[in-house]
């Protein structure tokens, strides 16, 4: 969590040789403990502080060129998940990109990625996959994988599993 009230400083500048000051430090531990009360009997190990690298305007832009296909994207200042979302859908070529949420019981699935390519973040569960090869990997939550184009794989769920996914179809 970010040092809100603290004065940002010309040429993005720090003081006090680069170490957090302790009012920071204090005001964050007061934040934590009042979002996540049964934090309050650990011990905080670090606190740090640096140059914040955001655009002036504070805002998320993304854009295309139509005529050199030259896309850019940007300013995400906190935002990630949803301005990435965003970014992704404006600079991909419609149809190219499939961005959401897949869940599965128990039980066995074929993963065909002959069409696309597929980033894969895993939320819940826990699933072997076993590619055609033979190779094996168990992936379950905070996990994430990029299965390229052409990948096909089982998926063994073995509870219930959560993913997000995000599919890159080639577009011609």
């Amino acid at each position: 969590m970010g040092g809100r009230g603290v004065p940002y400083r010309f040429g993005s500048k720090t003081d006090v040789n680069g170490e957090t000051q302790a009012e920071t430090v204090e005001k964050l531990k007061d934040i934590l403990y009042r979002m996540l009360p049964q934090t309050r009997s650990l011990k905080l190990d670090q606190a740090w502080c640096g140059v914040l690298g955001v655009p002036r305007d504070w805002c998320t832009t993304a854009g295309l060129n139509p005529k050199t296909g030259i896309a850019w994207a940007g300013g995400y200042v906190g935002l990630g998940v949803s301005t990435s979302n965003f970014s992704g859908q404006t600079v991909a070529p419609d149809g190219a990109m499939d961005i959401g949420v897949w869940e599965c019981s128990p039980g066995s699935v074929t993963a065909d990625r002959s069409a696309a390519a597929d980033f894969c973040y895993f939320l819940q569960g826990k699933i072997v996959m076993t590619h055609l090869d033979g190779t094996r990997c168990e992936l379950g939550p905070s996990d994430a994988i990029m299965l390229p184009r052409g990948w096909k794989s089982t998926w063994d769920s073995l509870e219930h599993t959560r993913k997000i996914y995000v599919f890159l179809a080639d577009h011609t």
